[in-house]
Parts: structure tokens; C-alpha cells; sequence
């Protein structure tokens, strides 16, 4: 196997795993090994993974250059649409999207172009637009037995009702998703916010902190916290409120942005507002979308500092 190649598949791997731990020694090891290979002899998939990871590092400003670099290299390749379409969302700048997509062919029946829409609709609003593209990018996959982005795709439709609090139009999507997929992470994460906005909180519980045992995520362990406080559960509530701050911590420490949100909205829950709002306005700082916005009037309005 060429060199290139072998540090490639390291640094997917090393993306793979940060992923599920969440542990920012995993992302610097994943940049490390695609930078490496792309040093090694410049290739596609490594400037594409370099956006990816930087997309799920929370560096959009960098990911958007990537994505030129890998756009230059491979220009009908929608994947990179898709991750600058992620990245533009995330910085608030959706004229920019807009003219992104109208460069494409609408009519394309391609799953990337589709996510891409659908993602641009559901930022302006317009929930059955997003919804509806989302489930036909679903179809697509599913011809091509792409089962784990058809699986995706309906979650995601399932999600832009699940979001407006449309219980009854999400239902359906999601249980379609967890038919054919029901271990499937993000499908058990749904169906759990599902039961959580269903008011069965004891359903809700059992299946984060199912998840919890699979993935180290801070927000898994924030709304566990959340649901223990409300039930009373002082044990419960102490000991993931611990293992939440301590994974964000980590985190932030490392000088890495992605886990600010979360430990905002987690000293939100506990009433710790001077520690938040520092948190939410460097979030802020880093991405501009609806949640970052929203993370910063929480801390502001709750705490009486508007």
C-alpha cells in the first residue's frame, strides 16, 4: 500500500473513532494523518476528510477552504457540496448557499444535491419543502443500497418535525428509520427525543443512557442530567452532570470549539450563568447559526442579563 494511502485510512480511522469519544486528542490525531498523507502525494480523499474533520471540529471558516481545495480537485463531486453547504449553514451564511445551489441542476437526482437543499430549505423554514427532499434523498440511497445515508436521510426528515414540535408528522418518519435500522445511533437518539417530547421520560432515560455506554458525548450525558433533575434523581443528576462537564472540559482545554455549546446550555441547566455566557458568546464566535443564537439569549434572558 502506497504511504499516502496508508496515512489516508489512518486519519478516517482516527475521525472514526473521535466521533465516539469525542476526545480532541483523536481529532488532532485525525488532522495529523491527513495532512501527513496529503503531503505524502496530494489526493482527493484527504482533502475532503481534512474538511470533514474540521466540520466536526467546529473550524467551518477552515473546512470552507478545504472544500475549495477538494472542489478544484474533484468539481462534480457533490460530497463537497454537501460539507460547504454544512459549513456555510454554520456560519450564518445562507446567500451564500443560495447561490451555491442555484449553480447546480435542480433536476439532478443525486443524494447530495438533495441533502443540500433540503438542509438550505429547512434554515429559511420552509419545513415541508426540507422534509420532502430529505425523504426522496432517502429513496435514492435506498436504490443504491446506501443503507446507512438512506437511514440518514429519514431521520433527518423525521427531525425537521421533530424540531417544530410536529410529534405527529415525525412519528411515522422515525419509526420507518427504526423498522429497518433500530440500532442505528442517530435513529435511537431521536426516538428518544421523541419520548422525551412525549412527556415518557423514563423511556427517554433508558435509551441515552443506553447510548451513553456506546458513545462519549457530553450532550448524551447534559440531557440525562436534565431528565434526572426533573424526576428528582439527585444521584443520577450528580453523576452525569460530572462526566458532561468533564468531557466539554476536555474538550475546550485541548483549545478545541466544538463542545462549547454544549457546556453552555449544561451551566444553563445548573443555573451557572455567569460561567455560560463567556461560553455561548466564544461559541458564537466560532458559529453563527440558530442553536449558537439561541444558546446565547438562553444564557442571557435566564439569567435576567438581556
Amino acid at each position: 500500500m502506497p504511504l499516502w494511502l496508508a496515512w489516508e485510512e489512518h486519519g478516517f480511522r482516527w475521525l472514526q473513532l473521535a466521533r465516539i469519544s469525542y476526545d480532541p486528542a483523536h481529532v488532532a490525531s485525525a488532522r495529523s494523518a491527513l495532512q501527513r498523507s496529503l503531503d505524502t502525494q496530494p489526493n482527493f480523499e484527504s482533502l475532503f476528510g481534512l474538511a470533514e474533520t474540521a466540520n466536526f471540529s467546529h473550524h467551518f471558516t477552515e473546512a470552507l477552504e478545504w472544500c475549495r481545495r477538494a472542489a478544484e480537485a474533484a468539481p462534480k463531486d457533490t460530497r463537497v457540496l454537501a460539507m460547504r453547504v454544512e459549513a456555510l449553514l454554520a456560519l450564518g451564511k445562507f446567500d451564500q448557499v443560495e447561490g451555491l445551489i442555484a449553480r447546480r441542476d435542480s433536476d439532478s437526482a443525486d443524494f447530495y444535491l438533495s441533502t443540500s437543499i433540503a438542509q438550505w430549505e429547512r434554515s429559511r423554514g420552509n419545513l415541508e419543502m426540507a422534509s420532502k427532499l430529505f425523504q426522496e434523498a432517502s429513496i435514492l440511497a435506498t436504490n443504491k443500497s446506501a443503507t446507512e445515508l438512506a437511514t440518514w436521510s429519514l431521520v433527518m426528515a423525521s427531525g425537521v418535525w421533530l424540531d417544530a414540535g410536529d410529534l405527529k408528522r415525525a412519528r411515522p418518519l422515525l419509526e420507518k428509520a427504526a423498522e429497518t435500522a433500530p440500532d442505528d445511533l442517530l435513529v435511537q437518539v431521536h426516538l428518544a427525543e421523541l419520548a422525551e417530547l412525549e412527556n415518557r421520560f423514563d423511556a427517554a432515560l433508558q435509551i441515552y443512557t443506553k447510548l451513553t455506554q456506546l458513545r462519549k458525548d457530553p450532550e448524551l450525558h447534559r440531557r440525562i442530567y436534565v431528565l434526572a433533575t426533573r424526576q428528582q434523581d439527585a444521584t443520577t443528576s450528580a453523576e452525569h452532570f460530572k462526566v458532561a462537564e468533564t468531557l466539554c472540559r476536555r474538550a475546550t482545554d485541548a483549545g478545541e470549539s466544538y463542545a462549547l455549546e454544549t457546556l453552555a446550555n449544561l451551566l444553563c441547566d445548573a443555573e451557572r450563568y455567569a460561567e455560560a455566557i463567556p461560553l455561548a458568546v466564544e461559541n458564537l464566535s466560532h458559529k453563527q447559526d440558530t442553536a449558537a443564537k439561541e444558546t446565547l439569549a438562553r444564557a442571557r434572558h435566564e439569567s435576567g442579563n438581556n
